[in-house]
């Protein structure tokens, strides 16, 4: 199963995804241009890293 695992760069960076590795082997871990609340100090960060997890092969319509 795919897992994002997401940290703010200010606090926990890539502790998130670290932590997380082991029990998810098909992890993918980002780091966000911000501190501890990822959604609130950057939402169009956030909206565009989902989306990319989400999606990442946009079909052509």
């Amino acid at each position: 199963m795919p897992v994002l695992a997401i940290g703010g760069g200010d606090r926990t960076g890539s502790a998130v995804a670290e932590a997380l590795l082991p029990h998810a082997p098909r992890l993918t871990g980002l780091v966000a241009p911000t501190g501890h609340f990822v959604v609130e100090e950057d939402p169009a960060w956030f909206l565009q890293a989902l989306t990319g997890f989400l999606d990442p092969a946009p079909v052509s319509r």
